[in-house]
């Protein structure tokens, strides 16, 4: 990857995180999201029933660049969960959120 893409990618990064915490604020947020998808009994609970999408960092069901901003400012906030590591290095690092972005970018 030259220079050029590199600081290209770098820019649109920053730019949208400090474009998505004005753009959440403005949104409407339910009370308490998905609270009419939790059992009232523990024991109905199923783990096998619980379906994630790989690279849907924010909860939306959708992977797109947010989902990569996301998981940027969570490794930037010191995790470690292998949920993290997109690009399956066995490290959760900002590599992570540049793969993400890039394939939601190429989807």
């Amino acid at each position: 990857m030259n220079i050029k893409k590199l600081l290209a990618l770098i820019l649109v990064v920053v730019l949208l995180l400090c474009a998505i915490p004005v753009a959440y604020a403005l949104e409407e947020q339910p009370a308490v999201p998905g609270d009419e998808d939790i059992p009232l009994d523990v024991e109905q609970m199923d783990p096998s029933e619980e379906e994630t999408l790989r690279g849907d960092m924010n909860g939306d069901e959708a992977v797109d660049v947010n989902d990569g901003i996301a998981l940027i400012k969570r490794v930037l906030a010191g995790s470690t969960d292998a949920e993290c590591d997109f690009n399956d290095d066995g490290a959760a690092d900002v590599n992570d959120g540049i793969a993400l972005i890039k394939y939601a970018i190429n989807q």
